[in-house]
């Protein structure tokens, strides 16, 4: 099977086949991925920035201009929008420390599937051929 086919996902320099993790720094085993994990880190921050503006803005609403509040408030909420659009995806693993990949958070997601994807169709195949049956035991008393 060549590369291509086996390629699950990739955008610039990350990759997700079925067997690997490649970043620009470095390559990790899908065997090592314990814990998949993508979050908005600046959501909170910049929510409490542009609120804490929006209430100073209406506070003095009074004594500013409408060049001045319309700067104040777009600015605020403009970094607000920025914030969202960013993402880190994490890969936790006892083999190697949490390797944080910091992303669009749309293509952070798309990483995410494509990995938990890959972790699912491992598990399905080695679920049908490495778990033996069942065996009986006996127990003398």
């Amino acid at each position: 099977m060549t590369e291509v086919r086996k390629t699950i996902w990739k955008s610039g320099n990350n990759l997700v086949t079925r067997s690997i993790v490649k970043t620009r720094r470095l390559s990790v085993s899908l065997s090592d991925i314990d814990l998949v994990e993508v979050r908005c880190p600046f959501f909170l921050p910049a929510l409490g920035f542009s609120i804490a503006i929006s209430l100073i803005v209406f506070r003095f609403i009074d004594v500013l201009l409408a060049v001045e509040i319309s700067t104040l408030l777009g600015s605020a909420w403009i970094v607000f929008a920025i914030a969202c659009c960013i993402g880190t995806l994490k890969l936790h693993s006892y083999s190697i420390d949490d390797l944080e990949i910091t992303l669009p958070i749309w293509r952070a997601r798309a990483m995410r599937n494509a990995i938990d994807m890959a972790l699912s169709s491992q598990l399905n195949g080695k679920s049908a051929n490495h778990i033996p049956a069942p065996q009986k035991r006996h127990c003398d008393v």
